[in-house]
């Protein structure tokens, strides 16, 4: 690089220093620009929120359930973080939910969203039962509410499979042993009853009713064990591990534009303005006074 070309470059560094110099003392003396561009942003924002349309939402809180195979939770569509959104905004979720409401698909899948309730954190704690809202925004409150619903209870039916075949596998079992119990206890009572009118009888006849009797008594207990058993797991089933709504959806009033998103945008959009404004007023200045 010849003497000449450093000049050059010295020059162009001192040049671009005087004009960050000159913005910055802009910016500094006429620093009230930027702070009342930040301010009036807020407020139209505001303004506008207070203007825009007035539309209902419905939000449904929903348990995903936590199936488990023994003691252990197992892996499945519960699990899976993603599935309720990519369903609930699924073209066919959103047919059979605007069928039910009477609305166009396109209202319900352009509208819907979805929000894991997590921990205390934000994050899902192990062993925690998954929570998510499904919430639905629209014109008509009695549609939304029943689209909400509809998209509600598909979510519940797809993951409920295996659930429900336990259930009803233990419901079945439930119902044959209150039978057997049913049979034993009669049984018990036909033994008291001969074992009472047993004195005509010979010892070894007295001795077999007696074991009978013993035998059934101890059948009853397992069976009452086995009863016991199996309503806690039933109860496991149903209570824990079966998706269901926790709160069905009720269509509230609110506005079609956040009042945070709005001031914040109208905030960033002034500022912008008001830096620009107090960047170009000298310049503007200048020409004027030069008239």
């Amino acid at each position: 690089m010849t003497s000449r070309d450093k000049r050059d470059f010295d020059e162009l560094d001192a040049e671009r220093e005087v004009d960050l110099r000159r913005y910055w003392n802009a910016l500094v003396t006429r620093w009230w620009l930027p702070i009342a561009g930040l301010v009036a942003g807020l407020i139209i924002g505001y303004l506008l929120t207070l203007g825009g349309n007035q539309v209902y939402e419905a939000t449904a809180l929903v348990s995903l359930g936590t199936p488990y195979a023994g003691t252990s939770p197992i892996q499945g569509l519960p699990t899976n973080s993603t599935y309720v959104d990519r369903l609930v905004h699924s073209e066919y979720a959103a047919r059979i939910a605007a069928a039910k409401a009477g609305l166009r698909p396109g209202q319900v899948r352009n509208n819907v969203s979805t929000k894991a309730v997590s921990g205390g954190k934000g994050t899902l704690k192990a062993g925690q039962t998954p929570l998510y809202e499904i919430s639905l925004t629209g014109a008509v409150p009695r549609k939304v509410q029943a689209a909400t619903l509809s998209l509600s209870n598909q979510v519940i039916s797809r993951i409920s499979g295996y659930v429900d075949t336990k259930i009803s596998g233990y419901e079945t079992l439930l119902s044959s042993l209150n039978a057997q119990l049913d049979s034993n206890r009669l049984r018990i009572n036909s033994l008291r009853r001969a074992l009472a009118n047993a004195s005509g009888l010979s010892q070894l006849d007295q001795l077999v009713i007696v074991t009978q009797l013993d035998n059934a008594v101890q059948q009853s207990g397992t069976l009452l064990q086995n009863k016991t058993t199996t309503e806690g797991q039933l109860s496991l089933a149903k209570d824990v591990e079966k998706p269901r709504i926790i709160a069905p959806p009720v269509p509230t009033k609110t506005t079609a534009r956040s009042t945070r998103n709005s001031m914040l945008v109208g905030g960033v959009i002034g500022l912008l303005l008001g830096i620009v404004a107090a960047l170009l007023s000298e310049p503007v200045l200048r020409r004027v006074r030069e008239r």
